[in-house]
């Protein structure tokens, strides 16, 4: 089966869950926006990297904590986390056919030297990603850092939608800790970096 068959074929079988995916994704993608990007930054610029870090970080407890609740209460997978298993397979699949590719001809090999270290740090994450061992702790670093504590820790559940385990409020708390203290010391070196620029001229 050709690549745009195969692909065709996936967003086929899970047209309603993309659906599904494509609206709760951009309706939190805004939320998550504007919470880490305005908010952040006016609060860390106006209280600092202390109180204005322990503000944020309490206002995403509530929010990824009531999130949670909700996510788990309703069993929607709006975050696509079945879709998204389905996914990583199929980016392994076709990056190790992209790392293969160079060999197949001369202008595949050039376009292989120009675009080598981006072919092989997605061959590296969609490896890490998939790995037994190293799968989830590659995406709890990732999904924490990138986006929260609520999708890190439903996408860690697997589809799992019952009470919560100690190992899932154990993701969730340190998810906590690693996404702030991220955007805690984003945010202040932004600042920084902004005051400086400003007071250079």
């Amino acid at each position: 089966m050709s690549t745009a068959r195969t692909i065709a074929a996936f967003i086929a079988a899970r047209r309603k869950e993309i659906a599904t995916v494509a609206i709760g994704q951009s309706i939190w993608t805004l939320i998550g926006w504007f919470y880490n990007n305005p908010l952040y930054i006016a609060a860390i610029a106006i209280y600092g990297p202390l109180a204005g870090g322990a503000l944020m970080t309490l206002g995403s407890l509530v929010i990824c904590l009531g999130m949670i609740l909700w996510y788990n209460k309703h069993g929607v997978d709006w975050l696509g986390v079945g879709a998204v298993d389905a996914i990583r397979k199929l980016v392994l699949h076709y990056a190790e056919k992209l790392a293969a590719w160079r060999s197949d001809s001369l202008f595949g090999l050039l376009l292989f030297a120009v675009f080598y270290l981006p072919i092989r740090l997605l061959l590296g994450v969609a490896r890490l990603a998939n790995h037994p061992t190293w799968g989830d702790a590659t995406a709890f670093v990732l999904l924490s850092i990138f986006e929260d504590p609520f999708t890190t820790t439903a996408y860690l559940r697997h589809g799992d939608y019952g009470p919560m385990t100690k190992r899932d409020w154990s993701i969730f708390a340190g998810s906590m800790l690693l996404s702030n203290g991220y955007w805690i010391l984003r945010t202040t070196v932004v600042i920084e970096l902004a005051l400086a620029i400003w007071r250079a001229f």
